[in-house]
């Protein structure tokens, strides 16, 4: 390998520096567990480039026979305003200590947005937001987080003294629990959940439908769905989708997270949504039936982070509770013309989720 490739200089994907890649992403990442690290990098660059028939959008910097600095796009296919565009969502920006606050990163960045330049990003940290801006990024929207209490154990104590926060605990998931027992008995004779194991082109179908009602949003069809919820590595998703007779109406995807030292207790999410979004009942009717399910996994929360007028207001209307969340939204509009360009940036256009990007992957 060695002998064919400069030791130095930028590079797109290449089969044979992912050893390299991987060992980058091992000192990077000490966090993460390491026999993951492979099979997680190869489904999120290359077998989403594989599933849209795209080279995978990686970009590298070698020096000294060693992969330095990373910067990585999760192809997906972008609905803007009836048409379609291949994009990708700006991840796993990495540089090695000893080139770390020198040139090589900006340059890796900027090389990344000549060849890619309708870019997306989600959740991104303050100071690797200030370089974005430089670069040209705008700033669309944060997301919006919603919180239903299940149980009776959630902790308020950082917000609230040793037993008033005990009492508070018990007055919200009463409440909210009460809020559950109601919109369930509404929907039961309307509406029949089932289990999806794969996506197929009945689901082809409902993306279709739901496209038409949403300006801007990442393609949700069945390629889309298998590979993000049923094929992915290390983290299990569960799916139900909800029927209006024979009809598929929606399918709403969610996650648990196990009990930790910050969080004693389990929690889970409204990861994502594929539904109509102009039918009031159907959207509140997949939320329900998510956070039912969720509860009988034992969870005491559910979060769910969106951004789309009409998910908030039906998560609203079942009883959600809004609250501050810290994934901001930017697009990189590229090359793009004045009217795609001023549509990107229109925070009332999207439809966005914990689903989109790598969001997913640390949901609080």
């Amino acid at each position: 390998m060695s002998e064919q490739l400069a030791d130095k200089g930028f590079f797109g994907y290449e089969p044979s520096l992912e050893e390299e890649v991987f060992e980058l992403q091992r000192e990077g990442y000490p966090g993460r567990d390491p026999d993951q690290i492979a099979r997680h990098w190869r489904w999120m660059f290359v077998q989403s480039a594989r599933r849209l028939g795209l080279d995978p959008t990686v970009w590298l910097y070698r020096k000294r026979g060693a992969v330095v600095a990373h910067q990585g796009a999760i192809p997906v296919r972008l609905r803007i305003a009836g048409e379609q565009a291949n994009t990708g969502w700006f991840v796993e920006t990495l540089a090695a200590d000893g080139v770390r606050g020198s040139p090589i990163g900006p340059m890796l960045i900027k090389k990344a947005l000549e060849d890619m330049p309708l870019n997306l990003s989600l959740g991104q940290t303050e100071q690797m937001r200030q370089l974005q801006y430089a670069m040209g990024w705008k700033q669309v929207c944060t997301l919006t987080k919603y919180v239903f209490v299940t149980g009776y154990r959630m902790s308020l104590r950082n917000k609230l003294p040793a037993g008033a926060a005990e009492v508070a605990a018990l007055a919200i998931g009463a409440r909210h629990n009460w809020l559950r027992w109601g919109w369930t008995r509404r929907y039961a004779a309307t509406f029949r959940a089932e289990p999806v194991r794969r996506f197929t082109s009945e689901h082809d179908d409902l993306w279709t439908r739901m496209a038409e009602t949403c300006e801007c949003a990442v393609v949700r069809d069945a390629s889309y769905l298998n590979w993000k919820y049923v094929d992915r590595p290390w983290r299990t998703f569960e799916c139900i989708g909800i029927r209006h007779g024979d009809e598929l109406a929606g399918v709403v995807v969610m996650s648990v997270s196990e009990a930790s030292d910050v969080y004693p207790y389990r929690r889970g999410y409204l990861v994502d949504f594929v539904a109509p979004l102009d039918s009031d009942d159907v959207l509140a009717a997949l939320i329900v039936q998510g956070v039912n399910r969720l509860k009988q996994l034992g969870v005491q929360t559910v979060t769910c982070q969106v951004a789309n007028a009409a998910l908030c207001n039906a998560l609203e209307r079942v009883g959600f509770t809004a609250r501050q969340s810290h994934y901001q939204f930017l697009v990189a509009p590229g090359s793009c013309g004045d009217a795609t360009a001023e549509r990107l940036t229109d925070a009332g256009a999207w439809f966005l989720t914990l689903g989109d990007s790598d969001a997913d992957s640390y949901p609080d």
